[in-house]
């Protein structure tokens, strides 16, 4: 069935592009090799060949638009690498390897298995065979550099297991497991099916077979051990359903599912698939709903204004079958057009939202209670246009677009607001760290404990200059 959704052609802003299917998408998502207009349209070869992108912006040779500062970035931005092609050569610091790419990467980064340099050269053979660990490191036999103090800790830290060999026995609490490779596992985590040692002698055969289950548990055919209270709670906790084999009735104000597992008797022939298996809805009588409702194809009870309002409620659609299309107004085909010919020539939806509800300049309805609130629920964010400004707590910060975030998510790199307030070169630039964080160079405030930790905790490894050496445990 066509909806009023099809019946019109949508007006959208000057930055957004309209989809053959009459929906709008921000232009910056076309041509970037995803389906945003779930149609295709968006990646058209003829729209996205002859697109021209803003003055500010670099237009890569997969016709993609990206910033013009991503260009000699030393960052794959395109998607192609056209963006780095004929670069200058970049000046790394001395705690930093430069890959063939020019992109710029922490030396701990390098000959670790990752791709970080996103072409390789930082996992390249003869570099990485030649490299020297520093003198607090160990060297793996995969020339991985790790901290001494990961040497015969347990953990398979190198990746190929060569820091835990040759290492002496180690003493592990009571209450735990020790695995063959030295590490230290909690015992309940022994004979699960999921490997915790890292060379699976924690699932040994002989070993579980024999293992004794703790009184408050109960020991699976499968030699798993769980909760004693698991047993027959319906639920296939053993992972083989031994713990739900030989189990009572259900109670008499229960209902007892195909899977064996009880529910409220109450639950039986609600409409919802209580059980899992949908057993506690097969068999039901018709179902009446309230006055004020409509009642779903699949026997669900909704809301009697949610019939044609042009969303899924029901969850098989039976609230929108059989609508009238709605009443649209006049429109000038020529003020927005685009690849698509078989759009019918409408304008914009003529709906009137209901009395609590708030209609967003693109004529979309949403609950009045979300006008002002700090979120987009619009999309075109009508809902926060001249809102008075929102008063936040002193751990948060108030945004731009009236939204409160935590403090300690300003100035990290991720765009939090929305609207990238919360990344404000300026208020970055002269904003105070707590007393018990330390200032990175790129104005990140992490705690102070994190300095000189070992780690690159600030992202420009600001937080690892001048530090002592770090002594081996």
């Amino acid at each position: 069935m066509y909806g009023y959704w099809e019946m019109c052609m949508v007006e959208c802003a000057d930055s957004e592009f309209r989809c053959d299917n009459n929906t709008c998408i921000s232009i910056t998502r076309t041509c970037d090799d995803r389906n945003d207009c779930d149609d295709g349209s968006d990646e058209n070869e003829d729209y996205c060949s002859t697109r021209e992108c803003a003055e500010d912006q670099f237009k890569c040779d997969n016709n993609r638009c990206i910033r013009g500062s991503y260009k000699c970035d030393g960052d794959n931005d395109c998607g192609d690498n056209s963006d780095e092609i004929g670069c200058p050569p970049v000046e790394c610091a001395d705690y930093e390897f430069r890959c063939d790419n020019n992109k710029c990467i922490s030396i701990t980064s390098t000959c670790d298995g990752r791709n970080d340099c996103d072409n390789g050269s930082d996992e390249n053979e003869d570099y990485c065979s030649t490299r020297e660990c520093a003198e607090d490191q160990f060297k793996c036999d995969n020339n991985r550099c790790i901290r001494g103090s990961y040497k015969c800790d347990g953990d398979n830290d190198c990746g190929d297991n060569s820091d835990e060999i040759g290492c002496p026995p180690v003493e592990c609490a009571d209450y735990e497991f020790r695995c063959e490779n030295n590490k230290c596992i909690s015992i309940t985590s022994t004979c699960d099916g999921r490997n915790d040692c890292d060379n699976g002698s924690d699932e040994n055969e002989d070993y579980c077979s024999t293992r004794e289950c703790a009184e408050d548990q109960f020991k699976c055919d499968n030699n798993r051990c769980i909760r004693g209270s698991y047993k027959c709670d319906g639920d296939n906790d053993c992972g083989d359903n031994s713990d739900e084999i030989g189990c009572p009735p259900c109670a008499e104000d229960q209902f007892k599912c195909d899977n064996n597992r009880c529910i409220r008797g109450s639950y039986k022939c609600d409409g919802d698939n209580d059980c899992g298996d949908n057993s506690d809805e097969i068999g039901c009588p018709p179902r009446e709903c309230a006055e004020d409702q409509f009642k779903c194809d699949n026997n669900r009870c909704i809301r009697g204004s949610y019939k044609c309002d042009g969303d899924n409620d029901c969850g098989d659609n039976s609230d929108e079958i059989g609508c009238p299309p709605k009443e649209c107004a006049d429109y000038d085909t020529n003020k927005h057009t685009n690849t698509s010919e078989h759009v019918t020539s409408f304008n914009i939806f003529g709906r009137e939202c209901a009395e609590d509800q708030f209609k967003c300049d693109n004529n979309r309805c949403i609950r009045g209670s979300y006008k002002c609130d700090g979120d987009n629920d619009c999309g075109d964010n009508s809902d926060e246009i001249g809102c008075p400004p929102v008063e936040c707590a002193d751990y948060e910060f108030r945004c731009e677009n009236n939204k409160c975030i935590s403090i300690t998510s300003t100035c990290d790199g991720r765009n939090d607001c929305d609207n990238g307030s919360d990344e404000n070169e300026d208020y970055c630039s002269t904003r105070e760290c707590a007393e018990e964080q330390f200032k990175c160079d790129n104005n990140r405030c992490i705690s102070g404990s994190y300095k000189c930790d070992g780690d690159n905790d600030c992202g420009d490894n600001s937080d690892e200059i001048g530090c002592p050496p770090i002594v081996k445990s």
